[in-house]
């Protein structure tokens, strides 16, 4: 078996993380929730611009659904919740 020392030392240099749509969505949601501030770089996707869309539009006072289905599933739950 071999042995392997490990010693404290530092190193310089930058760190390149491979972008991920999941957690730029939570930094979205997260910088609105906090009251505002800025996430970048963003990835450019139709779904990224319809997270930034939507919160602004909740920022600015406005309802959205993004598709009928989604009412339906609100109205749903809403009725769920009366009947409990």
């Amino acid at each position: 078996m071999s042995r392997v020392r490990i010693t404290p030392s530092s190193h310089n240099g930058k760190v390149h993380i491979p972008p991920s749509k999941s957690a730029a969505h939570r930094a979205l949601i997260c910088s609105y929730l906090a009251g505002g501030g800025s996430v970048s770089p963003l990835i450019s996707s139709d779904d990224m611009r319809a997270t930034a869309g939507v919160l602004e539009a909740i920022k600015n006072g406005e309802r959205c659904f993004a598709s009928e289905e989604l009412a339906d599933i609100a109205a749903r739950v809403r009725q769920q919740l009366k009947h409990e």
